[in-house]
């Protein structure tokens, strides 16, 4: 495991991208605070996160809509 302070690793994300991917984990250091853990994700079974335009096609929404709602909770307060 390969320690590096932020500063240094600032300069060099790209290299320290293509570590990671490769199976290297890399530790990221800062004055003061807990490390970074920079290193691959766990293997999955081939699913991966949705674009966000496909998960909002795929978000239902049950109910009025909310500026009725807003309208309507309005007026009750109102008389």
């Amino acid at each position: 495991m390969t320690q590096i302070p932020v500063q240094e690793a600032q300069g060099c994300l790209e290299s320290l991208l293509d570590r990671a991917e490769k199976g290297e984990t890399i530790l990221i250091t800062r004055p003061g605070r807990p490390p970074i853990r920079l290193r691959p994700t766990e293997k999955t079974d081939g699913k991966t996160l949705p674009s966000l335009s496909e998960w909002r096609e795929e978000l239902q929404v049950e109910g009025a809509p909310l500026r009725e709602i807003v309208h309507l909770r309005r007026d009750d307060e109102r008389y």
